[in-house]
């Protein structure tokens, strides 16, 4: 990251007209805490983790944390630039939008039928704010320097194009403030050539929300927020998409050097994510996945179907990631229900090291197109490292997989939870090691070294408690059984 503030020349400072780039001040309501990085609960053998299997829409929850940006980086902190020209655009309804561009600014627009154009050209520090409400409104904005869209209580919905299309392909803040709805239409015109519009809101370039208002988007067309960069989200914001034609944030990573495989890193705030499309991702990055603070709720339901890239049979997944994923902190909540879907896919590593995590998978295994897919809660193409957290994980769907890695698995803290009606625990050639605490139930788990495993027969859904370590002494803890079972085992581990 960029440690050092920029600062602006003495002239361009002396003739600027700055708004206030802190342009809300209310306090979000406060929740119930969300553990910080690095949270691991105390275990207690008396615990039973419950899961929750539906799928709960959008209810109007907001960020419980209040904004907060890294004090000395003006890529991810838009206090420390002062915008030197401000540009308004009011939607109002069925008349032509209203926009304001103040002297010496020297964007360029265009408006035909709702739909704003603005080109912000080679100037830096432009902020544009949007307000207002159009059933059938765009904005596309163009331009080659680093830039602010603030989202003022805007509701806009697009029939024929992105509701918002940054083509800029500079770093973009979006700043919300107050209730802002997007949505576009199921079909698009034409887009000139070369020019990408992968969903309701798009940018080419980094995004990073922040503000301490709520952006709720529809995407009738393809996906619901997507960007060509990487996605970051500080505290206080809320960024909500309630369903989505393919993915719902969709997000493909930095290409620069500096922020090289820099993909989504959720700091804080709240996100709600859900798609209901078949082989759909709640989240997907083709580059990493961090999740160090904040509150998220994952969700899909759609079964795993055909992908007609390459014929495979793609599975749904709540968090998908091309490279790895980590998570550190923060409260995350993942819930599947469509067949073969997974809770956390990386084709890469997952890292697990603070947090409270919980995933709950119902759907089944399937078959198709002479493959198949497997419901799984965590799976990592690489290793599977286990440092620190709450994590609890049930995947009771018929052929289902707790937490499974490609190759090794490092247990070496936090408190783990993981069922599958086929396997609990799953992992490659390469073996295990573990230090902290582990409960996996299924018809069989891996063969841990020091592993104490129990062999079951006509389990009923239920609660197993008083479960002993080897010696027969000492309580190791209480496990949640989600389905009757015919034989199974239990392993372990402390």
């Amino acid at each position: 990251m960029n440690k050092a503030i920029y600062l602006l020349p003495l002239l361009a400072l002396m003739g600027c007209k700055s708004p206030d780039p802190n342009p809300s001040t209310s306090t979000p309501p406060v929740s119930e805490e969300i553990p910080g990085e690095g949270y691991t609960p105390e275990f207690n053998a008396e615990f039973v983790p419950s899961y929750s299997y539906a799928i709960l829409p959008y209810s109007g929850e907001v960020a419980a944390d209040a904004p907060q940006y890294p004090a000395m980086d003006d890529g991810l902190n838009p206090q420390l630039t002062v915008w030197k020209y401000l540009v308004e655009v009011t939607f109002n309804g069925d008349e032509a939008p209203q926009v304001k561009v103040p002297t010496g600014c020297p964007a360029t627009v265009k408006t035909e039928n709702g739909n704003v154009d603005i080109d912000l050209g080679d100037t830096d520090y432009i902020k544009l704010v949007v307000g207002g409400e159009s059933e059938a409104g765009s904005l596309r904005v163009a331009g080659n320097k680093r830039h602010l869209i603030q989202l003022n209580n805007l509701t806009l919905r697009s029939a024929d194009r992105p509701a918002i299309n940054d083509q800029n392909g500079k770093r973009l803040f979006l700043d919300l403030v107050g209730q802002n709805v997007l949505s576009d239409g199921s079909a698009y015109v034409s887009a000139p050539v070369g020019e990408d519009r992968k969903g309701a809101f798009f940018s080419e370039g980094n995004t990073v929300i922040c503000g301490d208002g709520s952006l709720e988007v529809t995407g009738n067309y393809s996906h619901g927020f997507a960007t060509d960069g990487f996605l970051y989200v500080n505290p206080g914001a809320t960024l909500v998409v309630n369903n989505a034609v393919r993915n719902a944030i969709h997000v493909k990573g930095s290409a620069s050097e500096a922020n090289s495989f820099r993909g989504v890193e959720i700091v804080g705030g709240y996100v709600y994510a859900n798609t209901s499309s078949p082989r759909g991702k709640a989240l997907k990055s083709d580059s990493n996945i961090q999740i160090r603070g904040g509150s998220v709720s994952l969700n899909c339901s759609g079964n795993a179907a055909i992908d007609p890239t390459d014929g495979s049979l793609s599975s749904p997944a709540c968090i998908k990631s091309d490279l790895t994923v980590r998570i550190s902190g923060g409260s995350v909540n993942l819930t599947a229900t469509g067949d073969g879907a997974k809770g956390i896919k990386a084709n890469g590593a997952v890292e697990l090291n603070g947090g409270d995590l919980h995933i709950a998978l119902s759907g089944n295994a399937i078959t198709g197109g002479g493959d198949s897919a497997t419901p799984k809660g965590i799976k990592a193409d690489g290793n599977l490292m286990i440092n620190g957290g709450g994590n609890y994980v049930s995947a009771r769907g018929a052929g289902s997989i707790g937490i499974e890695s490609g190759y090794g698995m490092v247990i070496d803290g936090g408190v783990t939870y993981t069922f599958g009606s086929k396997m609990g625990v799953l992992f490659g050639s390469t073996g295990a090691y573990c230090s902290g605490v582990v409960l996996a139930g299924g018809e069989s788990n891996s063969d841990f070294n020091s592993a104490y495993t129990m062999s079951l027969t006509n389990v009923q859904s239920q609660t197993i408690s008083k479960i002993m370590s080897e010696d027969g002494k000492e309580l190791i803890g209480s496990f949640r059984w989600p389905v009757a079972m015919k034989s199974a085992s239990l392993t372990i581990l402390k």
